[in-house]
């Protein structure tokens, strides 16, 4: 499935259809979240019927590396399968995304690296932390700031990025200063991907949760439920 006139940018589409529902009750809301789906074309398959026969999610995150190498041929494969979800669905830019013209691609089928929503009294934050060798402004600290200053204290915050702080992604300043700004804000979850081993925990110990989501090869996804103060954070094998 390519981006075209047609098939507008398929994030741009689905945020769309998000702000359709973002009538529901405030602070409720259930998600699905994957990560890493890679080459796993069969696992990925199984998982999109797995999330369809849930049909209380809102809609689902994909927290990045759906390609291996970059390539148009894995952008559209991964497309031609996730197209299938029946919820609307959201993809983030992991670092495998970004090999060879894969940054152009994603921009092309999906739309922008950073971006933010707000649904239910929840703003998410989408953002590109893709840092390993490249020199300049990835994180984008300013413009991440001030999404989260934004959000002032009648939103809650989710942020979604493809590699938790403390990663091989970014180094320690670059984690520190994002971990820094996560306390400030009180982000309320931090969503990543990237590690293949699912985790959920605080390792900063200053009340901000960090959930990683498992790769799609282990055959599992997370479904997070927010029901006004409680977070609910499950693992869905398939």
């Amino acid at each position: 499935m390519e981006a075209t006139q047609s098939n507008p940018e398929l994030n741009v589409a689905n945020l769309e259809r998000i702000s359709e529902k973002a009538d529901g009750p405030r602070n409720h809301f259930k998600i699905a979240v994957l990560a890493d789906t890679h080459l796993w074309y069969d696992e990925l398959k199984l998982a999109v019927a797995r999330i369809n026969s849930d049909t209380t999610l809102d809609f689902v995150v994909v927290a990045g590396d759906i390609t291996k190498f970059g390539y148009a041929d894995e952008y559209d494969r991964f497309a031609d399968i996730f197209s299938g979800i029946t919820a609307p669905s959201l993809v983030g830019i992991g670092n495998h995304d970004v090999q060879a013209d894969g940054k152009t691609l994603y921009l092309r089928m999906f739309g922008p690296t950073d971006f933010s929503f707000t649904y239910r009294g929840v703003k998410f934050i989408f953002f590109d932390d893709n840092a390993r060798g490249i020199k300049c402004c990835i994180p984008d600290f300013t413009w991440l700031e001030k999404e989260l200053a934004d959000a002032g204290d009648s939103l809650r915050i989710f942020t979604v990025s493809h590699a938790p702080p403390l990663s091989d992604q970014l180094d320690s300043a670059q984690s520190l200063r994002m971990a820094g700004l996560f306390a400030k804000y009180r982000v309320m979850l931090s969503i990543h991907g990237h590690t293949h081993s699912y985790d959920y925990g605080q390792p900063f110990g200053d009340g901000v949760p960090y959930l990683v989501a498992d790769d799609i090869g282990d055959r599992n996804y997370v479904a997070i439920t927010l029901s006004d103060t409680a977070l609910s954070v499950e693992r869905v094998f398939f």
